[in-house]
């Protein structure tokens, strides 16, 4: 087929998807089928959102990713990983490189509000590239990006590596305790110290003053030491207290007078013990 008619039938069937709402698992599947290789969606935690079905080995980096849902941090450490993430972070469009495995990539970028907040990454597994691929996966990344604007959680993240990694927690969604005691390390949270989850209430909050984003960027100004992100009407925080007597020592005063000036809820847990079950403290 004529490399223009296919690339028109493309952009029709998925503009038809995204027209009927179809979801990021059904455009991946178009994607699939157009470009004839596997596809990956991830996000810049490296949890994978959608994939394509493909059930040949492809390499090492590439089945533990699809397995384990993540990126180990032993693979996100290496020299290779953060070359490759440089490359493609540093493109204004779809290139491609050399993966993990050796094996040839396409990767994009899908951005909202100038923010990155995920990757699709296509590997040759069962073709080699050809013309016109890098231009399909960049028309991939538009349709994808249109669709993230329309969720709540990516329209408020900061783009950081460990926002839907927290989210996954407070859903208790990871069953892999060794992933989530691997993950939580690489927060640069003392977890040999008091850790708890700090909620602040939103509902009643008015966007009209200030934008969540905003307000959340505030809390983090006084309250420095955090990880934070937008879940359910709710400020969500993992804070350390590594002195064990008072957990906001001096912030208390400064945080007391801004939740009372926002009309703003606070709720604190207890001491976090077991963080495979994070959805415990944040219910308390």
């Amino acid at each position: 087929m004529n490399m223009d008619v296919e690339f028109l039938l493309y952009k029709e069937e998925l503009l038809d998807a995204l027209i009927h709402g179809k979801g990021i698992q059904h455009i991946i599947n178009i994607g699939f089928k157009l470009l004839g290789n596997p596809i990956v969606f991830n996000d810049t935690s490296s949890k994978i959102i959608a994939n394509s079905s493909y059930d040949k080995p492809v390499g090492h980096y590439w089945d533990e990713h699809i397995k384990k849902g993540y990126f180990s941090n032993n693979a996100m450490y290496t020299a290779k990983f953060k070359k490759i993430s440089e490359k493609v972070d540093r493109s204004s469009s779809p290139i491609m490189i050399k993966g993990m495995d050796d094996n040839n990539m396409i990767t994009g970028k899908v951005i909202i509000d100038n923010i990155v907040i995920g990757y699709i990454i296509v590997t040759d597994a069962e073709r080699p590239f050809k013309d016109g691929d890098i231009e399909l996966v960049s028309l991939l990344c538009d349709v994808i990006e249109t669709i993230m604007k329309n969720d709540k959680f990516y329209k408020y993240t900061k783009g950081t590596v460990y926002e839907s990694f927290f989210k996954d927690l407070l859903e208790n969604s990871i069953k892999d305790n060794e992933l989530i005691m691997d993950k939580m390390r690489s927060l640069n949270l003392d977890l040999n110290s008091e850790v708890y989850i700090l909620t602040f209430d939103v509902k009643q909050y008015s966007n009209k003053k200030l934008p969540l984003t905003y307000l959340r960027h505030k809390i983090s100004e006084i309250i420095t030491q955090n990880k934070s992100l937008v879940y359910n009407d709710y400020i969500v925080l993992l804070i350390n207290n590594p002195t064990k007597v008072d957990i906001l020592g001096s912030q208390y005063e400064t945080m007391r007078k801004f939740l009372k000036k926002n009309n703003l809820y606070a709720g604190l847990s207890q001491s976090i013990k077991d963080f495979t079950n994070l959805k415990y403290y944040y219910n308390q």
